[in-house]
């Protein structure tokens, strides 16, 4: 038993009670924890001051410490670092960023282990990153698709055959548009537009002989686009897909490529 140096009660020298102090004849600080709360909550700054203290004196046993400590608190743990990084998001990027700059390979197979062990939650953060970021997510995705052309037409692939419904409904709209836009092209004026841009691609200047093409309203019939040979270019199928029904300014920058049409 010990007396409590801050309410004067009698208890147990345990560590219940009492947080332990390796330089006192018992192992125990003067004061209980309830004690110590209380003044630590009335003392913030001095709080602080002490803790940082302790830690710079001694920054490999304080880390080992902390170690110790949410191994045998996982949950409270968890809870502290939550209300943490809610408090200090700033902080938080800062620190993740300077981990990951340190030893980044070893960041990337952690995250790796991560997104494998937690694929649903991957997927929300990806969703809500996207939507903060648009700008930044379509051009990491422009940039991952030129990386990865065989994967992107894979899962192009996957996805129309998951969304087979959608896909049927969405070439319907656009055949419909196409048969109801204004004015329209003969085959001789087709074979007049290749010759003049000698049978590459407007946009990315593929042959068009070896890839074949597709005929592009370069005004989305979507967006008032006509069907007259003025309003068509002939395109490789990799930059008629990608264009879709966006307008040409708009695509051209996100490809950051010149454009060459004539």
């Amino acid at each position: 038993m010990r007396t409590c140096s801050g309410c004067g009660e009698m208890l147990p020298a345990t560590s219940e009670f009492f947080h332990k102090n390796s330089a006192s004849p018992d192992g125990r600080v003067s004061r209980c924890k309830l004690c110590a709360k209380k003044r630590h909550a009335d003392n913030p700054g001095r709080a602080r001051e002490r803790a940082h203290k302790r830690y710079w004196d001694n920054p490999e046993r304080a880390r080992e410490d902390s170690r110790k400590w949410r191994e045998a608190n996982p949950e409270q743990a968890k809870e502290t670092n939550r209300k943490w990084c809610a408090a200090n998001p700033e902080r938080k990027k800062e620190l993740r960023r300077n981990w990951y700059e340190s030893d980044p390979e070893w960041a990337k197979e952690l995250s790796r282990k991560w997104n494998a062990a937690n694929p649903e939650r991957k997927k929300e953060n990806d969703r809500k990153w996207a939507e903060a970021n648009p700008e930044r997510a379509k051009e990491n995705s422009r940039k991952w698709r030129e990386k990865n052309p065989e994967r992107s037409r894979e899962l192009n692939r996957k996805w129309e055959a998951a969304n087979s419904e959608y896909v049927r409904a969405n070439s319907a709209i656009q055949s419909h548009r196409r048969r109801t836009a204004e004015g329209s092209f003969t085959r001789e004026e087709v074979e007049t537009l290749l010759e003049s841009q000698w049978y590459e691609c407007a946009y990315c200047g593929a042959d068009l002989l070896e890839t074949s093409y597709h005929l592009d309203h370069v005004v989305p019939v979507s967006k008032g686009g006509t069907s007259y040979i003025s309003n068509i270019a002939a395109a490789c199928p990799s930059c008629n897909r990608s264009k879709g029904a966006k307008d040409l300014d708009e695509w051209l920058s996100e490809r950051k490529v010149p454009m060459c049409l004539t």
